[in-house]
């Protein structure tokens, strides 16, 4: 079971109070031995409380203290610590060419179990869009987990043009099969968690055109906003 730092606090009104009960404790003695012609404190009992007291105070300070340096406070969970920058990405199978629309995220400390779930999703009126929520891959790795080390980064595939099919795409785990992205604008909301952090909300739009040649659409970025989930 790990250990919790103690509260400051708790710890110097306890030592408090035990100083103020053995000083109530002293003058009690005093008041029983004035007059006696000699002191004798083991005999007494308010002294020997006095004592007691005392000591105790110091343990509970000193202990406080130890603590306080060897056990680290609890950390709460803050904002993923990483540099998030769109990107049109070149992609190729080898033979085709194509088109990723990603999501750079540039770790500025480690990363571990990295993940990125779309939550929602809104595109032209009448276009089929992934029932949510829906686990986009990692580029190029194409897992849905990872890890990020500091100062390295990784993509997050939110959307391709290619290389086959050659139309717009969304790749998730849920399906088998890719999603088309009939032309238009589309909006996504994607979480994106790590172990030890808040969640990071991405609220992003792109436009699908058509484009000449292969493939047969392209995308354009047009809004990208985040905020850590409450």
């Amino acid at each position: 079971m790990a250990l919790k730092r103690p509260s400051t606090g708790q710890a110097s009104t306890i030592a408090a109070i035990s100083c103020a009960a053995a000083a109530v404790s002293i003058a009690i003695a005093q008041i029983e031995l004035n007059g006696q012609p000699e002191l004798d404190i083991w005999t007494n009992a308010w002294l020997l409380l006095a004592l007691s007291l005392a000591a105790a105070g110091l343990t509970v300070a000193v202990v406080s203290f130890v603590m306080s340096i060897f056990v680290r406070a609890p950390q709460q969970a803050g904002r993923i610590p990483a540099q998030l920058v769109q990107r049109t990405i070149p992609i190729s199978d080898g033979l085709h060419a194509g088109t990723l629309l990603a999501i750079e995220v540039q770790a500025v400390r480690n990363l571990e179990q990295a993940r990125v779930v779309m939550t929602d999703i809104t595109g032209p009126p009448d276009a089929a869009v992934i029932p949510p929520p829906a686990r986009l891959y990692w580029h190029p790795s194409r897992d849905i987990s990872t890890t990020i080390a500091q100062g390295a980064s990784n993509c997050i595939n939110v959307a391709r043009a290619g290389p086959l099919p050659t139309c717009a795409l969304i790749d998730t785990r849920e399906f088998d099969l890719p999603w088309t992205l009939p032309n238009g604008q589309w909006r996504v909301e994607l979480q994106l968690t790590a172990t030890g952090y808040s969640a990071l909300i991405i609220s992003a739009t792109f436009n699908v055109s058509p484009a000449d040649g292969f493939p047969t659409q392209r995308f354009e970025w047009l809004t990208f906003t985040t905020r850590r989930e409450r």
